[in-house]
């Protein structure tokens, strides 16, 4: 879901990296410069959990820990569809991950893909909107899923600042990358 504006530009800069050294239960990135039009956030993450299933992913704005996001998002697999939805939440749920579960046949160096596009992140006039989309899986054989979603910080300040974390409290394992992108 990588996004690519029409009409000249749209140009990816590497703005930070991190790939964990050992397992973590956040990552922040600061000082995010107010250079660029959108940012797109790059995930390969699984996290330490092996009670099975997929954890959720939440995103934080500017260190804000009050109840202002919320999200609505839907997953498939071959054979159900289903949704949810949040409001009033302390960060912003904008994926469901891999865990270290493995024992439904999940390959173990299996890791979720996510991407996420989060525009007009330097304007004040507007709140920001986070579209997001990744993969997970429970079962080789019947539950691979995808996840489509948005999340909202409702709030209008630029973007300087970003917490990403799981919100059942798992750590990213080591090995866990998250790429930053300004689009220009």
């Amino acid at each position: 879901m990588a996004y690519f504006p029409g009409g000249g530009g749209g140009n990816f800069t590497l703005i930070s990296e991190q790939i964990l050294a050992a397992a973590a239960n956040s990552v922040t990135f600061s000082a995010i410069p107010q250079t660029y039009r959108n940012l797109q956030l790059f995930m390969s993450v699984k996290t330490a959990d092996t009670a099975g299933g997929n954890d959720d992913v939440a995103i934080q704005f500017n260190g804000d820990t009050a109840a202002n996001y919320a999200h609505q998002r839907t997953w498939t697999t071959s054979n159900s569809y289903t949704g949810s939805t949040g409001n009033g939440e302390t960060g912003a749920v904008m994926a469901s991950v891999m865990t270290s579960y493995t024992g439904t046949g999940v390959p173990a160096n299996y890791f979720s893909e996510v991407q996420a596009y989060i525009g007009s992140y330097t304007a004040t006039d507007r709140i920001k909107a986070v579209r997001a989309q990744c993969d997970f899986v429970t079962t080789m054989a019947s539950g691979i899923y995808l996840l489509d979603g948005v999340a909202f910080w409702l709030n209008a300040a630029a973007i300087n600042a970003m917490k990403i974390y799981t919100t059942g409290g798992s750590n990213f394992v080591a090995g866990s990358k998250f790429q930053l992108y300004g689009i220009t």
